[in-house]
Order: C-alpha cells, then structure tokens, then sequence
C-alpha cells in the first residue's frame, strides 16, 4: 500500500460526508472494563458500522474511490470492478449504483448464491469464474486492461483506506477525550486509516488480530 497522509483522509471526510452513514457510537456496560492498572476502569464504546449502507466501513472507501475518479474526470465510461463476494464487493457495487456508475463484480464459480444475488440487487454485472478467488481476480484485472474499467480493491489503495479512517474523524466528534482507539486487522485498509487519522490526534493504536489457522 501507498503512503497514507492525515490530508487524504480530511479529503475523503469532506467527499463523503453527505453520501454514508455518521458512524453510530455506543458504549459498552458501564464500569465493566478493567484496564491493566490495579482497580483501573475506563469507559469503552463500540463503532456500530454494521448499520452502515451495505453492513460495513467498506462502503466509506468505496464511496470515495469512486468519487475521488469523478471528481478527477478520471472515471471511465466502462465503470468500475473489483474481484471479491464479501463486503468489498457488496460496498464496490452499492456505490456504483449510488453514482450511475457500471459495477462488474468478479467471483469464483462456487461462492455463496445469497452473496450474488445481494450483488445483482445492487445491480452488478455478476461475472463468476474459475473455482478459486485467483482465478476470478485474474479475470476481473484482464477485464480491466480490455475495457478500460477502473479496478478497485478491497483495501489495498490509499483511497480506499482514507475512505475507512473516516470512521475515526466521526468518533472523536462524538467522543472527544478518546485517547485509545482498538482496530480489527484483516486486509490492513481500515487500520491503515484510523492509524494515520490517529497518530494526527495523538491517539494510541492497538490491534486486534486473529491468525489464520
């Protein structure tokens, strides 16, 4: 991934402002978190993303991507795609369809048939290929260099993670004596955001992170 800058992320915070869900902040039991200080307490509270368009962040930098090329006049007339089932895809095509813009969306043979048909109610162009997730991005990045449709990614592109540290921007409006901020780690692009918004503010980063068995 490209050098994210605290600059790209106000950009996209002003890009997207009127086209997702303010982040729904609440706070978890009070008094029931135990710090590692003896008899230490603190407050926590919970980003409630899932009741974000398409049911995750993923819609902040998908939203962002594909404005980020209109407003550039950089977005092609062949539109948008992206190999991925899961929430990028589902956040790639919902803000394509936001836009007015084509959405093809790349996916192994065997992937869930809800996961296609949430796609096609997005009005995605649905290409399944391949039994494997290689073989369909293999598809979608020779789809893009024949059409020129613009390839988009489910976390490796500053845009894309600008779009996700977004959701800290909203967090300290709502919660201004955050000191700590905890991130799920899976492809990088949401913590790739909130730890460059963070380190802005002075925050402190952690990471929550499960291998892979």
């Amino acid at each position: 991934m490209q050098t994210l800058t605290f600059a790209e992320i106000k950009a996209a915070s002003e890009r997207i402002a009127d086209r997702v869900r303010p982040v729904v902040v609440a706070p978890a039991d009070a008094g029931s978190v135990i710090t590692a200080e003896p008899g230490g307490r603190c407050n926590v509270y919970f980003a409630l993303e899932f009741m974000q368009h398409t049911g995750t962040f993923k819609a902040r930098g998908a939203q962002n991507f594909i404005q980020a090329h209109r407003d550039a006049g950089t977005l092609p007339d062949a539109g948008v795609t992206i190999a991925s089932g899961g929430n990028a895809g589902m956040a790639c095509a919902w803000a394509a369809r936001e836009q007015g813009v084509r959405a093809t969306v790349f996916l192994p043979i065997g992937a869930p048939a809800v996961k296609v048909s949430r796609l096609r109610g997005y009005g995605a162009d649905v290409r399944l290929v391949g039994s494997e997730y290689a073989e369909a991005l293999a598809a979608c990045q020779e789809f893009a260099a024949s059409t020129g449709a613009l390839a988009s990614h489910a976390y490796d592109h500053p845009l894309i993670a600008a779009g996700a540290g977004t959701l800290l921007e909203e967090i300290l409006q709502q919660i201004p004596a955050l000191d700590t901020v905890v991130v799920a780690v899976g492809g990088g692009g949401l913590f790739s955001g909130v730890a460059t918004a963070a380190q802005h503010y002075g925050l402190r980063t952690a990471i929550w992170w499960r291998p892979t068995r």
